[in-house]
C-alpha cells in the first residue's frame, strides 16, 4: 500500500514509504506454531471427530489472536517525503500525523542488542510540535540519516522561495540529486523539470 499521490503537494516527492518492522508479526508465528502443535496432539490422543473439532477451535483462536497484529502492521504506514514525515494508521477510522521537515530539531534512534541483530529500533523526532516516538522502525539509523538529508534539502529549497529563476534552479538541483540517488526515475525527473521550466 503506497501513499496516495493525490495527497501530495505539486512538487512533493516520496522518499521512503514503509511499514513497521516484521518483528511485530512474530506473535503470529507463535500462534501458528501453537495451532499446529495443538492439532497434532489432538490427532495423536483422540480419534473420530474430536481432532477435527479441536482443530476448528484452535483455528478460530488463531484467527482471533493473529488478525489484530496483522491488520495493525498492514495499515500502519511511515512516509518520508521531500516536505514532511507522515504516519498513517487505521482502516475504517484513519489517524494521520505529520511533521514538516523544516520544524525538525533533532532525531534520535535507539537499538538494544537484539534489535540491532534483527535490524529494527525506535526513533524519536523532536520538532516545534514536540517529541514524537516511532516504534519498530526498520533500520532506524539509516532512517535518521534520510530525515537529516531531506531536512537539509528542504531548508535549501525554502531559502530559495520567491526568488524566481534562482528558486527553479535550486529545485532542479534537488531533483537531480534525487535522481542520482535513485529516489526518482529519469522519467519523473524530466516531468518535474518540464514543469519547473514552464514556471520560469
Amino acid at each position: 500500500m503506497t501513499y496516495p499521490a493525490n495527497l501530495l503537494t505539486e512538487d512533493e516527492i516520496i522518499l521512503k514509504d514503509f511499514h513497521p518492522h516484521w518483528r511485530v508479526l512474530l506473535s503470529v508465528v507463535g500462534y501458528a506454531a501453537l495451532l499446529i502443535a495443538g492439532s497434532g496432539v489432538a490427532y495423536w490422543q483422540a480419534e473420530g471427530t474430536v481432532p477435527m473439532a479441536v482443530t476448528g477451535v484452535l483455528g478460530l483462536g488463531f484467527i482471533g489472536l493473529s488478525l489484530p497484529p496483522l491488520v495493525s502492521w498492514r495499515f500502519t504506514q511511515y512516509v518520508l517525503t521531500t516536505e514532511r514525515i507522515i504516519v498513517r494508521t487505521g482502516i475504517l477510522t484513519k489517524t494521520g500525523h505529520e511533521i514538516p521537515l523544516e520544524s525538525i530539531d533533532n532525531a534520535t534512534f535507539h537499538q538494544r542488542l537484539l534489535e540491532r541483530m534483527l535490524g529494527y529500533g525506535d526513533l524519536i523526532v523532536e520538532s516545534t510540535q514536540g517529541q514524537t516516538s516511532f516504534a519498530d522502525i526498520p533500520k532506524p539509523e539509516q532512517f535518521q540519516q534520510d530525515i537529516y538529508k531531506a531536512r537539509e534539502e528542504r531548508t535549501l529549497a525554502l531559502r530559495g522561495q520567491g526568488s524566481g529563476p534562482r528558486d527553479a534552479v535550486s529545485k532542479l538541483e534537488s531533483l537531480a540529486n534525487l535522481r542520482d540517488r535513485g529516489v526518482i526515475t529519469d522519467e519523473e525527473f524530466e516531468a518535474k523539470k518540464a514543469n519547473l521550466l514552464d514556471e520560469m
